[in-house]
């Protein structure tokens, strides 16, 4: 495993972490951590082999080990134990503006959203403005957002 593939995984980790309602200080660990590797410049494989993983700004031995599981075998048991029965497909719903960890547990855990598709059809049905926090103008903020992720992605829209 590359790098930036370490890097993404080490950020979907702090956001399955935030989901879990882990520890605010262990989400920041992994965040500043997958960071830190993004902008060091050295070789991730020899500093694996050599076990160097912690001279690296904000990488401490437990996250070195989740990065030298990673660059060994292209998975973690970290990543595995905090993903849990979430879908990857999640991650997906942070992309849209305006809609952050705590916004997407709640469609999840609420509505079963979990992916743009069901979230388009939840926002146009009007199910999303029902729950707690959210309203008719988060669900227009929503559609366009959906709207931008798929020209980003360059996706069809279907809306």
């Amino acid at each position: 495993m590359v790098k930036a593939d370490i890097v993404r995984r080490l950020e979907e980790i702090a956001v399955f972490l935030e989901l879990r309602g882990a520890s605010p200080f262990e989400v920041l660990a992994f965040r500043n951590a997958a960071g830190s590797l993004h902008e060091w410049d050295g070789d991730l494989h020899q500093a694996v082999a050599a076990g160097t993983l912690t001279d690296i700004a904000a990488v401490g031995k437990g996250i070195a080990g989740v990065i030298a599981e990673f660059a060994r075998t292209g998975h973690a048991q970290k990543y595995d134990s905090v993903r849990g029965g979430y879908p990857v497909t999640l991650l997906d719903l942070l992309q849209v503006p305006g809609l952050g960890v705590k916004k997407v547990s709640v469609l999840y855990e609420a509505l079963g959203i979990a992916d743009l598709e069901a979230l388009e059809r939840a926002a146009a049905s009007g199910a999303v403005r029902a729950l707690p926090g959210f309203g008719a103008r988060t669900e227009e903020r929503i559609l366009r957002g959906i709207g931008w992720v798929r020209r980003r992605q360059g996706a069809p829209e279907t809306g």
